[in-house]
């Protein structure tokens, strides 16, 4: 089986998400069909616990590529899936369309804590459990690894989750991918010794800001024309845009 040394990241991953595939799924439970994508494109697969893992996949592909494909197999179960660092993470549409961005809100906030402090939670690490464990423990385990205190356990409720075998990510990004399957994310006490869990907002957005160039209210206007969801404004010779992750890398590629 593969596992967390095998895995494909960083640029391998993304020429993998790029080769095209063929499968056909007649009947097939999706948990055994992800499984069988994630093993055979050497891939990690995360399914929310809120997504039914016996529900039934009938589904043929041919040449498709595998971020398509695996965008096909979601929308036919009417799931959402979003590529956090080196997961294809699988769950509600309303929550794979934030978690990326809730990622990078919290990485920015760390970045801003004592240089200790941030290496702490961008540094990666393996995330391993066996069938069975709690994301109580998963949690508690993660915090006693990094020296923190834990807060807001209470938010987390009993559930039995199966086995999952990761490859290494940032602190930041193991804690999001637990706890926003419970609607929360995290916040980092200033000394980064303390960390809480709090409910996730209804609206997440980043906000940066890009050279207008020689006409800022052109510039603008393009954004807010080509990226419906997000709010732009001029500022001087700069454009500040808010929104989603994903809208600031159709920005910048």
């Amino acid at each position: 089986a593969v596992g967390a040394g095998n895995w494909l990241v960083s640029a391998a991953l993304q020429k993998q998400l790029r080769r095209e595939i063929s499968v056909v799924w007649a009947g097939t439970p999706l948990r055994r069909a992800l499984d069988g994508l994630s093993q055979t494109q050497r891939v990690a697969v995360l399914i929310d616990r809120r997504v039914d893992p016996d529900q039934k996949v009938d589904l043929k592909l041919d040449d498709d590529p595998l971020v398509a494909a695996m965008h096909d197999v979601a929308r036919s179960r009417d799931l959402g899936v979003s590529i956090v660092n080196a997961v294809a993470y699988f769950g509600p549409p309303r929550v794979t369309g934030k978690i990326r961005t809730i990622a990078a809100l919290r990485t920015e906030e760390v970045r801003r804590l004592p240089p200790a402090v941030t290496r702490k939670f961008l540094l990666p690490g393996r995330i391993a459990w066996d069938d069975f464990a709690t994301p109580g423990e998963l949690l508690q385990r993660l915090a006693d690894e990094n020296r923190l205190t834990l807060q807001g356990l209470d938010r987390v409720p009993h559930d039995l989750w199966a086995g999952a075998d990761l490859p290494p990510l940032p602190l930041v990004e193991r804690l999001t991918l637990i706890a926003i399957q419970f609607d929360l994310t995290f916040e980092v006490s200033p000394d980064g010794q303390t960390m809480r869990l709090v409910p996730m907002p209804d609206e997440v957005a980043l906000v940066r800001s890009y050279p207008g160039g020689s006409n800022p209210q052109a510039t603008a206007k393009n954004y807010a024309e080509h990226l419906p969801g997000t709010k732009v404004k001029v500022a001087g010779r700069q454009v500040h845009v808010k929104g989603l992750l994903e809208d600031h890398e159709r920005i910048t590629t």
